[in-house]
């Protein structure tokens, strides 16, 4: 499925520059399904594999040419309209500060125009800014405790019921939210892990990454060329591939060290492959974030739920105890971020980062996978033997050093 997401990918980026009249689209077409269909009738060998990926290279050069389209019923989004409506409401009649309940509307709603600039500044400052926009951190906070009921009802007829209704809620906040492009690929992306979880049909990330970016640019091949989609999905691709290299380098023997070495490995594993993207963008990264990204998600985390149950006891009016939480937490956020802000090596500024470095800085962080999971093979003792296994991997980690080398000579 990555294959074919690829493969769409390339057809999008080709038919964005290069435009073919309407005959031309549709004899593509034509050569396209004679593609397919020399792939169904011989299925072995590099020539059915070849004629599939241009059949799909075909469809994404047309697509790319059609537009968008997107057709949702005005009913459904009047009432995800309201719904919004009444929840901000709730969250302004609680009790909290202005402060607050902006940052609340924000995280939860995705209404960032209540938030000042003094504050949207401070978690751009401090590298926290995706906790302001709605996408699969949020989603995952949220429902995780429905998570955490269909992994333990894997086994049981109820696991079809639950990951109904939890496929069913994602997709309503989703339109609650306003169906926020982050979201929407949060929501797909993991729609599909649920869907393998209750077939029992396995739930690999690399599949389900596939899916999801196939089917948005299926919907909308304009998404290949926004920021947003490039670094979600650049961070779930690191989450998918370093994160198990980094789990697997140390067993903490504790349980408390052991979650917060994962969460830390989960935050490296994100930023360091959307790092490139993010230098040739926007000419700067937060050095501190590095450190204070797990913290920053943890109380996230805690605000999240806190703000969960105060919108579910609002109705019986003991809403204030969770409030008064909420104020905490935030309060405690700015804090840290103030004084993080402060800190003299938190940022680095007017970097310029070309398009030839970023090809190079992915070439090197693929050269290094194969070194990390070396590394982590389990049944070799350390250190004698899995250093001997590091070396046989010298190979790749040389030639990750080299391209890093280039990267680092075109810079100056």
């Amino acid at each position: 499925m990555l294959q074919m997401a690829i493969c769409l990918a390339v057809g999008i980026f080709l038919g964005t520059y290069i435009v073919v009249p309407v005959g031309t689209a549709f004899a593509l077409i034509g050569v396209a399904l004679l593609l397919l269909y020399a792939y169904v009738v011989s299925r072995n060998g590099w020539v059915p594999f070849l004629a599939l990926s241009f059949f799909f290279i075909d469809v994404g050069w047309v697509r790319a040419q059609l537009g968008d389209f997107f057709i949702l019923p005005t009913f459904l989004v009047e009432w995800g309209t309201s719904v919004s409506s009444s929840v901000s409401s709730v969250i302004h009649q609680v009790g909290l500060c202005e402060t607050s309940s902006s940052l609340l509307s924000a995280m939860l709603l995705g209404q960032r125009s209540l938030l000042s600039p003094s504050l949207v500044d401070l978690y751009r400052q401090t590298g926290a800014s995706h906790i302001l926009a709605l996408s699969g951190l949020h989603l995952g906070i949220l429902f995780g405790l429905f998570n955490f009921i269909l992994v333990r009802s894997v086994q049981y007829r109820i696991r079809y019921l639950i990951g109904f209704i939890e496929i069913c809620l994602m997709w309503g906040y989703a339109l609650v939210a306003g169906f926020p492009s982050s979201l929407c690929r949060a929501s797909l992306m993991l729609s599909v892990f649920i869907i393998g979880q209750v077939r029992l049909v396995g739930n690999s990330g690399v599949h389900a990454l596939g899916l999801a970016a196939f089917l948005l640019l299926l919907i909308s091949p304009d998404s290949l060329f926004d920021v947003g989609f490039q670094l979600s999905f650049m961070a779930v691709s690191g989450i998918l591939f370093i994160y198990p290299a980094l789990t697997g380098l140390w067993h903490p023997h504790h349980r408390l060290s052991t979650w917060l070495y994962k969460v830390v490995a989960l935050s490296f594993s994100a930023q360091i492959v959307t790092l490139p993207l993010l230098l040739h963008y926007f000419h700067s990264f937060v050095l501190s974030s590095l450190l204070f990204s797990p913290i920053y998600i943890m109380l996230a985390t805690a605000i999240l739920y806190a703000a969960l149950f105060m919108l579910l006891t609002y109705p019986v009016g003991v809403a204030f105890l969770f409030s008064f939480c909420v104020e905490v937490l935030i309060s405690l956020q700015h804090s840290l971020m103030s004084l993080v802000s402060n800190l003299s090596f938190s940022r680095a500024e007017h970097l310029i980062f070309s398009l030839d470095q970023v090809v190079l800085s992915y070439a090197a962080l693929l050269c290094l996978l194969p070194v990390l999971y070396v590394l982590r093979v389990p049944d070799v003792p350390l250190p004698r033997l899995r250093m001997a296994l590091f070396f046989r991997s010298w190979p790749y980690l040389l030639a990750a050093l080299l391209l890093l080398f280039m990267t680092f000579f075109l810079s100056t």
